[in-house]
This record gives structure tokens, sequence and C-alpha cells, in this order.
């Protein structure tokens, strides 16, 4: 069975109603194995797991705002994504802190919600049309990291859950 475990950021459920919306008619395949995220660090950065859940648990890291840019066509027009555009020195200073001793060298990663993913959906006109109309969010603040898994290409589910510090107001 294969086993796969993330780190994500979830978008907090009032802010993800409209990007919920246009998942589910888009990519109801995709809606129903995970809600709308940014992908924090993927399977093959988790190798050494204790690491990172240990620097997560220990607190003091901030919560993260992105900015995003209108829906953007990849995989050959298949998918679609929401870039990120403005947070991007941000994630990345969080990705380097969660993952400090954990791998080698952190990669390079670009930020993004995926609304149409072209393993289980396929973008057409209309789909991006419709996508690029809509009142998609333009910035999202993360507050939390969550360390969850996939098994045997099932639903992801969450395992822990580790708060990032919001900033004085």
């Amino acid at each position: 069975m294969v086993i796969r475990r993330q780190l994500t950021l979830f978008v907090e459920p009032a802010a993800a109603v409209e990007l919920e919306r246009a998942r589910r008619a888009w990519n109801p395949a995709q809606a129903a194995l995970i809600r709308a995220h940014v992908t924090l660090a993927r399977e093959d950065e988790l190798a050494d797991e204790a690491r990172v859940v240990a620097t997560l648990a220990a607190g003091a890291l901030p919560a993260l705002t992105l900015g995003f840019g209108p829906p953007e066509r990849f995989d050959a027009g298949r998918g679609v994504l929401l870039p990120a555009r403005a947070g991007l020195a941000a994630y990345a200073a969080l990705r380097r802190q969660v993952l400090a001793g954990a791998v080698a060298e952190v990669r390079q990663a670009a930020p993004h919600l995926t609304l149409i993913h072209p393993r289980n959906g396929t973008c057409t006109d209309a789909s991006f049309a419709d996508l690029t109309a809509r009142a998609l969010p333009t910035e999202l603040t993360f507050a939390m990291v969550e360390l969850i898994e996939q098994r045997a290409g099932g639903p992801w589910r969450s395992l822990a859950r580790f708060p990032l510090a919001r900033p004085p107001r």
C-alpha cells in the first residue's frame, strides 16, 4: 500500500467558500480527496519526519500571508492553479525553518492553490472562463501547518496540527 505524507497549509473554511465551490464544480475528484491548500513540504522532504515534527512542535514559527494572482493553466493547459505572487520570501523562509537539518538542501518551491489537478480533472475553455470570472481570494493567511497522510490514493487525513504565531495587532 502506498502511503504519502506531506505538510500542508489548508485554507481556513471561511476564506475557502468560493475556492471549494470552484473545485467541486470543475474537479470534484480532487475536491473529494483534499481541501483547498498550499503544500509546504512534499513527501520526499519528510524522510526525517521526527525532526520536522519536533521543529513544528517547538512553535515560534510565524503565520504566513500569501497574495495570489489570477488563475493560470499548467500541464499543457490541463490543470489550473492560483499562483502565489506575494509572500514568496516568507514562504521560502518558513520552508527553510521547518526543514532545517531534515534535508541537505531546501529546494525552491512555488506556492499555489490548485483548482483543477490534471491527475483527475481536465481544464476546458468553459471551465477556465468560469474560474477566471469567479471572485477568488487574492490574499490568504495561514496560521496552521498540518501533517497529512494519504493511503492507497484515498482521501488525505490530518495526523497532526501545528499552530503558527499570528503577528500582534
